[in-house]
């Protein structure tokens, strides 16, 4: 990611805490936007350079100062003594010729990097239950029903990340690079964000895109998407119109 993909991405994610949520009342929209400033203030600034898109961060460059093999991996590769075309396995590119390959050290992905913001900022901050769900914890912890104690808990930790995790992932998916993370959006809602305009980076983002609808929604996958054509010209959008970051 270079910076000004980075700046881009965070500029997205606040707007979106400052538009998005603006009829929020648990949390609201205030708290929404304090906790993703937040996140990004947590994000190391020489990390920046190997973010990618959700899943997934890049190895730190050649020059930089965390630039290292981590360690050596055994791979597949089918190495035979005369062999004029040794058989590579596929993933094996870097393969040094012993079976062995390296892992150059690099970042966690953004997505588990949330896991663990939210851990700390959400999940582990009781001031944000209220004098009923406080009551209704300790009394299912005193009659032992932590499973039921936990689920509770794990309830009230979605409803507070699950904002801004919405923010901080639409940002990145149109900034680097798309992971179709997001959905329940409109183009209206991304023209309220920017009221002088939308930029050109972001309407680009529907240039020669697929029209996806959802067809079906499966118990514990999620929703099952269907192409029904190609997608219009952001321009050419109706602001009801859906919108996948």
């Amino acid at each position: 990611m270079s910076p000004e993909q980075y700046d881009r991405w965070k500029d997205f994610a606040i707007r979106a805490a400052r538009t998005w949520f603006r009829r929020s009342r648990r949390p609201d929209t205030k708290w929404i936007v304090a906790a993703v400033e937040d996140f990004f203030d947590c994000l190391p600034d020489e990390d920046v350079v190997c973010y990618r898109n959700w899943d997934r961060s890049e190895a730190y460059p050649e020059g930089h100062k965390h630039h290292r093999v981590e360690r050596w991996c055994r791979c597949d590769c089918r190495y035979q003594v005369g062999s004029e075309m040794p058989y590579v396995m596929p993933g094996c590119k870097q393969c040094c010729g012993k079976g062995k390959f390296p892992v150059y050290a690099h970042p966690y992905g953004i997505g588990d990097t949330y896991t663990e913001w939210e851990t700390g900022y959400i999940h582990l901050d009781d001031t944000l239950l209220n004098q009923r769900e406080d009551d209704r914890l300790d009394s299912l912890r005193q009659r032992g029903k932590y499973t039921k104690a936990d689920a509770l808990h794990k309830a009230i930790t979605e409803r507070y990340s699950n904002p801004v995790c919405c923010c901080i992932r639409a940002g990145m998916d149109v900034a680097s690079e798309q992971s179709g993370g997001v959905l329940g959006y409109t183009a209206g809602d991304i023209r309220r964000m920017y009221p002088k305009g939308v930029p050109d980076w972001i309407a680009r983002q529907w240039d020669d895109a697929e029209e996806i609808r959802e067809a079906a929604v499966a118990p514990g996958v999620g929703f099952i998407p269907q192409v029904v054509g190609p997608s219009p010209r952001f321009e050419q959008m109706a602001d009801t119109a859906g919108v996948w970051l």
